[in-house]
């Protein structure tokens, strides 16, 4: 699957024949994380690749290829995350690799 599919615990669930309850918590014992958090670990490297990797995207495209509903939600993701916004991180990641 890929992070802009739109992953849902019941579809991870029923793909592996369990109930949400113990596929999540079986999903939190092996991994240390929810499934949601996963996720969102998933979008965010995902965003930090294209941001450093795809200069030429928009923050929206940037945010559409990771599953974001909008560029709003991949900067607020983002911040919460690294403390820092889409935006404030591309600029520092681009200061840091100038000649």
């Amino acid at each position: 699957m890929h992070e802009s599919e739109g992953l849902s615990l019941a579809e991870l669930a029923a793909e592996a024949n369990l109930s949400e309850f113990h596929f999540a918590r079986m999903f939190r014992h092996s991994l240390g994380c929810s499934v949601h958090g996963w996720i969102s670990q998933r979008r965010n490297a995902r965003a930090l690749d294209l941001l450093r990797q795809r200069p030429e995207l928009s923050l929206a495209q940037v945010a559409a290829h990771c599953g974001y509903a909008n560029a709003s939600h991949l900067s607020r993701s983002l911040k919460a995350d690294l403390g820092a916004t889409a935006r404030e991180w591309r600029r520092a990641k681009v200061r840091t690799e100038a000649p």
